[in-house]
């Protein structure tokens, strides 16, 4: 699988970073376990609703997640946005 950084994302990903530097290393493991396997039970990805239909979203912890699309061939994910629930959703 291809992550696909947008200038959007990566620029919320380093300011998110510099807020939390406690998850920094957690935020990255998750990255990669995703990037390896996008369904780890770890990840909870889940599909989103309603205004955010087609769009998903998997879980650095309980407070944060990243918000991301499949893009048409499936193989490419375009990250969109990091926070927590109330800051994404």
């Amino acid at each position: 699988m291809n992550l696909i950084w947008t200038k959007q994302f990566l620029k919320k990903y380093r300011k998110w970073e510099l807020r939390h530097p406690h998850l920094k290393i957690k935020s990255r493991e998750r990255i990669l376990l995703f990037e390896k396997d996008p369904f780890h039970p770890a990840l909870k990805t889940h599909s989103l609703v309603n205004e955010l239909d087609g769009f998903w979203a998997f879980s650095i912890n309980y407070e944060y997640r990243i918000i991301f699309i499949f893009h048409e061939n499936n193989q490419d994910v375009i990250l969109l946005n990091i926070g927590t629930h109330d800051e994404v959703y």
